[in-house]
């Protein structure tokens, strides 16, 4: 009977996985049809700037919910969600402000030479990015409670071409200053439109006992995962920052192409894994299952999320330096180095994702606060010494990824190690998943150095 379960549940979660898979794949072909035209249109420049800007809106992001996000998907009671749901809108709408004065402010004594744009008019692009991010991961964090995979699935469609069909026509306009950044904007605009339609439509909440009880109830996210948010946000954007004040915008723009490209797996897989996995145990909990049942279903979506990124790292690996050249032109082949570079950031970010959740449910977030400091370090440490001993983006980018690959591990193994799996296991699978992806890889260059189509391995 058990294996009947577990049969039907994996099945499920499959047929849940494949349909937000779909969405999404249209999702992804659509942004990487489109991207070729904003660099030719817009630059790297530009979209290093934008980057900037996003980072900044993301750090935002990150406080504005006190953590408290992802508590949706555990509350028992409608109630209670609903009430959850409006604190955490009504927080973001006012902390997003008061933090938009605060980057008008940082911009009107120190001038963005790069970008040109008056302090304003950053401040408002902030601010409406942060605004707009936080509700659609408060959305989709709802969204995906109730099992609206039908919703969730046409989301990346929505952002994507909406954003594309503006971006290109302000492009073609000869509006570049701000095309670019006008197109996000509405994408990310309309499609939470598209995701309000299955909310409640009260979203504000004025009432201070409401608060009173959510801190309450949530007064554990509230002390463990905002702190570790908050450190893993900001190590997720200390490259940003650090790039562009050692290399500048344009050498931004490289890397957040790169990025933008190794994000194509995790986003057509890694995600939709991850949050059909998060529902799932997040329902294992709230049935009475044992930490170990979780902790072994773990290893296993594990597994098969290393297995999914092996195609999408073997080709970035192999011949993502070519393709850079191929889709943005021979400028941008400063891109195509580091995407190979920082691939292994990447796939452990792919696997991650695919496991997003598990030390909420354990009750663990304070592991995720301690792993998050020690990148955050490693990051700032990697980065400053690739550029003054080295003056080279290559060199930071390096220590940054293997910093962070080597947090991954350890994270992981500790998390294994409180469910009762052996984690050896999952140590074994990594390293034979990193050997089989590099040989692979390796043996394409070589081929590709025999024929004269790269320079090097």
């Amino acid at each position: 009977m058990n294996k009947l379960i577990e049969k039907i549940k994996s099945s499920e979660s499959i047929k849940n996985v494949s349909k937000i898979t779909s969405g999404t794949m249209l999702g992804q072909i659509i942004s990487f049809i489109v991207v070729p035209f904003y660099t030719r249109l817009y630059g790297a420049s530009i979209m290093g700037t934008w980057t900037l800007f996003t980072s900044i809106a993301d750090i935002i992001v990150v406080f504005s919910d006190m953590g408290m996000k992802n508590a949706i998907m555990i509350e028992d009671s409608e109630d209670d969600t609903i009430e959850l749901y409006t604190v955490i809108t009504t927080i973001t709408i006012v902390f997003s402000f008061l933090a938009s004065l605060f980057v008008f402010g940082f911009y009107y004594f120190f001038k963005d030479t790069d970008s040109g744009l008056s302090p304003w008019m950053i401040a408002l692009f902030v601010f409406i990015l942060s605004i707009t991010t936080q509700q659609t991961q408060t959305c989709y964090t709802w969204l995906n409670k109730k099992s609206e995979y039908s919703i969730l699935m046409k989301n990346p469609v929505v952002q994507n071409l909406s954003a594309a069909v503006i971006i290109i026509s302000l492009g073609l306009l000869g509006q570049v200053r701000y095309g670019y950044y006008i197109g996000i904007m509405f994408g990310q605009i309309i499609t939470l439109i598209h995701m309000r339609v299955r909310l409640p439509k009260q979203f504000i909440n004025l009432n201070p006992k409401a608060y009173i009880n959510v801190f309450k109830r949530q007064k554990h996210f509230i002390m463990y995962q905002l702190p570790a948010n908050a450190v893993a946000q900001i190590k997720n954007q200390i490259p940003t920052f650090l790039i562009k004040g050692f290399f500048g915008a344009e050498m931004l723009g490289y890397y957040s192409i790169s990025m933008k490209y190794l994000q194509i797996p995790i986003n057509l897989l890694a995600q939709s894994i991850g949050r059909v996995y998060y529902q799932t145990i997040s329902k294992m909990r709230r049935d009475g299952e044992d930490f170990h049942t979780i902790g072994v279903y773990s290893l296993k979506n594990i597994t098969r999320a290393m297995k999914a990124a092996y195609i999408p790292m073997i080709g970035i690996i192999g011949v993502g330096d070519i393709a850079c050249v191929i889709l943005f032109g021979q400028d941008f082949s400063i891109a195509g180095n580091i995407m190979r570079i920082i691939a292994f950031n990447s796939f452990f970010v792919f696997i991650a994702t695919a496991t997003n959740g598990l030390a909420i449910v354990i009750d663990k977030q304070k592991y995720i606060l301690m792993s998050g400091i020690i990148q955050l370090v490693g990051y700032l440490v990697g980065i400053t010494y690739g550029y003054y001993a080295f003056n080279s983006v290559y060199v930071s980018c390096l220590t940054m990824t293997i910093t962070f690959m080597v947090a991954q591990i350890i994270y992981f193994s500790i998390m294994f190690k409180f469910t009762q799996v052996d984690w050896v296991k999952y140590v074994l699978g990594v390293v034979r998943s990193i050997a089989f992806i590099l040989a692979v890889s390796f043996a394409i260059r070589f081929i590709l150095l025999h024929f004269g189509l790269v320079a090097n391995i």
